[in-house]
């Protein structure tokens, strides 16, 4: 299969820095100058002002920037790091070399005379993305920027790997080996994955697996037997976390850095199979302090400074994968950023593993239960009746938490995602044990908050840059900038001058898309009745193939003749509605407001002028149609209307931005990748790293009828569209 290789133009990093204060001179960017007067001081009793050549403004390169002023024998002084300067500042001499953004600002002041107003310029530096990929083992935040331990900014570039996040539970390999999107066991061949030249790889962990704690699954059969699980059975370099080491040891050997996810996490004892709404106080902060003792700079027992085999400072932490509290409110973003108790259950079985349904787990707080205690998988009633069955009983005790002794048992459903039909104030009894318990208040677990989690790894030593996700998802950022902590105090035992915080924000843009909400006739056609069905196009091909993601499918409900005059967005819900532009169809429909809405079309190429039929179920022909979308932006964070608010962290909060997930469809004939185009553009321009989804190398992505998300196939070759474009901009960076 052929590569495709697109030009991408080389963009270069903005860096802005603050302003100048109030009250002084200010050279701005097209060599305007404002002067503040003195107090009414008379002329020639005051020196005059200094001249900054050139006039601030935003420059390409390096500048040489001079400071003069006319009051003989008058000395300049000066300062770049934000200070008004005094005479005790540093005394102009020579040219200023300003290779980064700063504000250069200046008085000057000679006997007899007194001290000018201050002259102040801005120059913002426009730096070229680095030609290597900045890998030196050493990864930091410096302001809004990572930079590496040359203190050379670095855009992160890189992908995702598979599978280590449901880890040994599936078995001895923890990355999944061949069954699970790599090519070898413990994870793709790195030989390979070098020729991309990416910079950056992410793994997502497991809590259970990483902490060894014994858990259960919906699988219990009421006396615990089954359905226990040993998240991490082996030892030594087969253990869980030896086989992350080596994992990190290897791409650390290609020149990557690598991030750590907590992709899959749930409390109490319940076996995370799945990525749950949020963190957890029971578990996932202890996970985070231990990885952190393992990895965390400078005294992580894996790095090669105290004897391990991972570059020291080259693992960041992101500490929740895709959060979904659904944080529209302030209460949410609260919780999701500060912890507490979420009143609602946790996702049992989510992604059906095993061959275990799907199922809803209910922890609610109880007394201490009375008798030999609750038995994994025997049922509790409530009055004689059945009411669920139990999961695990657990008991937080970690100090300092909210939740610290609270008792929780956790209930299921018989498999079902409805709430047992259980209250404050019943008596539940275990069927099996007789074990007795009086449920104290409405369901719920422990939130562990952002602020908590980082409170752990920093008060367990660790340096490391750590990344905050946002809500829905990770895909909406609106409450980031308000709620996420400052991480303002220094790790324990940190001895450096001065501790500056080491976190971004990180984000999820997948492709947003539109729903058609309404169709008109545009053109009448011929050969149609009331009834019939007719299916829009979804190109599977060329470069129009990321344009619909879900195919419309209209119902005719009038007709002059045969001609068609009203059509409506047909309810159409299962089966598969027929075949569109060669490949399988695909088609969507749902209520909105009480209105059917259906199709899916992508934001950037929204249809302009009329669509023609696909198909028909009858005899028509030649009919065309106006389709209407609601309006963009909305709810909908990844929508190019709101990629502006998440550049402006960069300088509302001063932290880097990393899009650890994003990705496009991909197939046979696809050409180009109009999502990737814009978002790769947009990153380069502001300075954003950006981590694709994902390189997953097995023979089961080797079949190029249309997917998505996957950058490779079974022969590390690109995909066609998604993959080729993502090769050609990691190699024309480095």
């Amino acid at each position: 299969m052929s590569r495709q290789h697109r030009p991408v133009n080389k963009t270069r990093r903005k860096i802005i820095v603050a302003g100048p204060a109030l009250g002084v001179l200010t050279a701005c960017g097209g060599g305007v100058v404002k002067t503040i007067g003195m107090g009414g001081a008379p002329a020639g009793t005051v020196a005059q002002t200094p001249a900054i050549t050139p006039p601030g403004g935003t420059y390409t390169s390096a500048q040489a920037v001079s400071l003069s002023t006319q009051t003989s024998g008058a000395t300049i002084y000066y300062s770049t790091d934000g200070t008004i300067p005094t005479t005790s500042s540093a005394v102009y001499a020579s040219p200023i070399s300003v290779s980064a953004s700063k504000t250069v600002q200046a008085i000057s002041a000679a006997d007899g005379l007194q001290k000018s107003a201050v002259a102040s310029a801005k120059f913002t530096i426009e730096q070229p993305i680095t030609s290597t990929t900045g890998y030196d083992g050493l990864i930091s935040v410096s302001g809004a920027t990572l930079i590496n331990g040359a203190n050379s900014p670095v855009q992160l570039r890189g992908a995702n790997i598979q599978a280590y996040a449901l880890g040994t539970f599936a078995g001895p390999d923890a990355s999944g080996g061949t069954s699970n999107g790599n090519d070898q066991a413990h994870g793709p061949n790195t030989a390979a994955l070098a020729n991309w030249k990416m910079n950056a790889i992410r793994i997502g962990i497991n809590e259970a697996c990483w902490l060894g704690y014994e858990c259960y699954t919906t699988q219990v059969n009421g006396d615990g037997s089954t359905g226990w699980l040993n998240p991490d059975p082996y030892s030594g370099a087969s253990s869980y976390a030896a086989q992350i080491t080596a994992q990190i040891e290897a791409l650390n050997a290609i020149g990557c850095y690598v991030i750590l996810t907590l992709a899959f996490s749930n409390p109490g004892r319940s076996a995370p199979l799945g990525q749950d709404y949020m963190a957890n106080q029971d578990n996932s902060i202890n996970c985070w302090q231990s990885i952190a003792a393992t990895y965390g700079y400078p005294n992580g027992t894996a790095l090669k400074r105290n004897g391990g085999t991972v570059d020291d400072r080259s693992v960041i932490f992101e500490l929740y994968n895709e959060p979904a509290m659904y944080g529209d409110d302030a209460g949410n973003w609260d919780l999701l950023m500060n912890g507490g108790l979420y009143n609602g259950a946790y996702f049992g079985n989510y992604y059906g593993v095993f061959g275990l349904p799907y199922t809803n787990i209910f922890p609610f707080p109880c007394d201490t239960p009375v008798g030999t205690g609750f038995v994994p998988g025997e049922a509790v009633a409530v009055n004689g009746s059945t009411v669920g069955q139990v999961l695990c009983y657990y008991r937080n005790t970690t100090s300092g938490l909210p939740s610290s002794g609270t008792q929780f048992v956790h209930i299921f459903n018989n498999g079902s995602t409805n709430a047992p039909n259980v209250a404050a104030g019943n008596t539940i009894t275990g069927s099996k044990s007789g074990t007795t318990a009086t449920i104290t208040g409405p369901y719920g677990w422990y939130v562990a908050g952002h602020a908590q989690m980082l409170a752990g790894i920093r008060a367990a030593g660790a340096w490391n840059v750590c990344l905050l996700s946002g809500d829905q998802y990770n895909q909406d950022l609106s409450g980031w900038a308000t709620y996420a902590p400052s991480d303002s105090t220094a790790p324990a035992g940190y001895s450096g001058s001065g501790w500056k915080p080491q976190i971004g924000a990180c984000w999820h843009p997948y492709p947003a898309s539109s729903y058609v909400s309404n169709a008109t006739v545009a053109s009448a056609g011929s050969g149609y009745a009331v009834g019939d069905t007719i299916l829009l196009p979804m190109p599977e091909s060329g470069a129009a193939a990321n344009s619909v993601y879900w195919q419309a499918q209209l119902q005719v409900t009038g007709v002059n003749g045969s001609a068609v005059t009203a059509v409506q967005i047909n309810p159409y819900t299962g089966g598969t509605p027929g075949v569109a532009g060669g490949g399988p169809a695909q088609y969507l429909s749902h209520s909105s407001g009480g209105s059917p809405v259906g199709g899916a079309y992508s934001n950037l190429l929204l249809p302009s002028n009329a669509v023609p039929q696909y198909s028909s179920s009858g005899q028509g022909t030649g009919a065309t149609f106006n389709l209407s979308f609601p309006p963009l932006g909305g709810t909908g964070w990844p929508d190019q209307s709101r990629w502006s608010a998440v550049a402006a962290l960069k300088t509302t909060r001063g932290v880097p931005v990393v899009i650890t997930e994003t990705g496009e469809h991909y197939g046979t004939g696809v050409s180009g990748s109009p999502w990737m185009s814009a978002l790769t553009s947009f990153c380069d321009t502001n300075g954003i790293s950006l981590v694709a989804y994902a390189y997953t190398p097995s023979n089961g992505w080797t079949d190029l009828n249309g997917g998505d998300f996957s950058l490779v196939d079974g022969n590390h070759n690109p995909t066609p569209g998604y993959g080729a474009f993502m090769y050609n901009w990691f190699t024309t960076h480095s």
